[in-house]
């Protein structure tokens, strides 16, 4: 009877909870094929993503909880287009959108550039004073993407050929420019949490930023080197990484060696153990870095890059003299994820989780690899497809999965 009476409380619970299904057509102009299209659902109000994939048709579907959302349709090499011109709509019940088509990119790259259709322009500062060279990122957060501009001898910066969307903007002077400032999002904030978004529609003029004054400075006999490098199998190959904006050039005492592609053009930040800013750096196009004239102690490293964490939280101990050499990963942030039906999406998590003795994860990115929070590998695979993963002599715990695309938290419980 208690049985029952719970079931039936649990069926009444469901029947109550809006849902909007989202269906309709995203088509690539030119080919046939027009699968692979991301459709991304976003929330003004909260957290809460989702995203569908388009089959060959072009036809996609997704479920969400009713409520507001931006949408957003994006694949490599054509122009990513948010709907209803990246205005949030209000989603609930059965939601057939219109048709979309996405237009190469590359074609209509040359007629951004002569008609200047879309782009970001200001100014950057340090006090009273305009910083005269460095440059300027900014990252669609939906994509994510990242364009770059040169700061001029005057002050003055433009972000060319962007798509319309929601962008973070960036400012990171050239190390002579920053002593005593550090790289600073828009409006005047450190953190990358922080940020103030800006809607990028059209010609955005007037972003002035104003770098934020380093308190903290340090002097000493220890150094710090390293590199870093992509975990999970991405690359800086699409331009404007491969530019060089900095004329830097580090060349370490030894060589670095690590898996994965060099994140180049990476702004690096280094805080002391009280948490404050000490210095500031770019990597270069090997992804190498370097920190001189340190006290010694306790240090963390924080590589700026969207949707991006720095491994192992960046935390590094220091000698008060000599170098110490350190390479570290960008990954994907780690989210639990616990799926109630075993998923189906291009990049599937963990299921089930937590597992036990066996556990699936089918991954159409290729590389996959499966380590303790200490880092000791208990899986790894070049293979497109994933079968059952026999777990029955790992220890119970905590392990993250590391595919192409994302990271996950996988528990295991006996």
């Amino acid at each position: 009877m208690k049985k029952s009476l719970i079931n039936f409380l649990f069926l009444l619970l469901s029947s109550t909870i809006v849902t909007a299904q989202i269906t309709g057509l995203c088509l690539l102009a030119g080919p046939n094929d027009h699968s692979g299209i991301k459709v991304t659902a976003s929330s003004p109000n909260s957290v809460f993503k989702d995203t569908a994939y388009t089959d060959i048709q072009g036809n996609y579907s997704m479920k969400v909880p009713a409520g507001n959302y931006f949408l957003l349709f994006a694949k490599d090499g054509f122009d990513s287009i948010y709907y209803n011109n990246g205005q949030a709509l209000f989603m609930a019940g059965n939601e057939k959108l219109e048709t979309i088509t996405l237009q190469d990119k590359y074609k209509v790259a040359s007629l951004r550039l002569s008609a200047d259709v879309n782009s970001i322009s200001g100014t950057v500062r340090k006090g009273t004073n305009l910083v005269t060279s460095g440059a300027v990122y900014a990252t669609d957060v939906s994509i994510p993407r990242t364009y770059m501009g040169k700061i001029n001898s005057d002050g003055t910066f433009k972000v060319d050929s962007t798509s319309s969307g929601r962008y973070q903007i960036y400012a990171v002077p050239a190390s002579a420019q920053g002593l005593g400032y550090s790289p600073t999002y828009y409006v005047n904030k450190l953190k990358m949490s922080d940020a103030t978004i800006i809607n990028g529609q059209g010609v955005v003029t007037g972003i002035d930023l104003y770098l934020v004054q380093q308190t903290t400075t340090e002097t000493g006999s220890a150094s710090i080197e390293g590199r870093f490098n992509f975990g999970d199998g991405s690359n800086d190959e699409r331009h404007p990484f491969n530019k060089t904006w900095f004329n830097y050039t580090f060349v370490p005492s030894a060589p670095i060696n690590q898996f994965g592609d060099p994140c180049k053009n990476l702004p690096v930040l280094l805080y002391n153990n009280a948490g404050k800013i000490v210095g500031n750096t770019v990597t270069d196009l090997q992804g190498y870095y370097t920190f001189k004239n340190l006290a010694g102690g306790n240090y963390r490293l924080e590589g700026q890059k969207y949707d991006y964490t720095t491994e192992f939280g960046g935390f590094i101990n220091v000698q008060t003299t000599g170098i110490t050499r350190v390479a570290l990963h960008m990954m994907k942030p780690i989210v639990t994820f616990i799926p109630q039906d075993r998923p189906t999406s291009a990049d599937t998590a963990p299921f089930p989780n937590p597992f036990q003795n066996t556990v699936e994860i089918a991954n159409n990115g290729g590389r996959i690899s499966i380590t303790d929070l200490a880092g000791k590998k208990y899986y790894e695979s070049g293979a497109s497809s994933f079968s059952d993963i026999n777990t029955t002599d790992w220890p119970e715990g905590v392990y993250l999965v590391i595919t192409k695309y994302s990271h996950y938290k996988l528990i295991k419980k006996l």
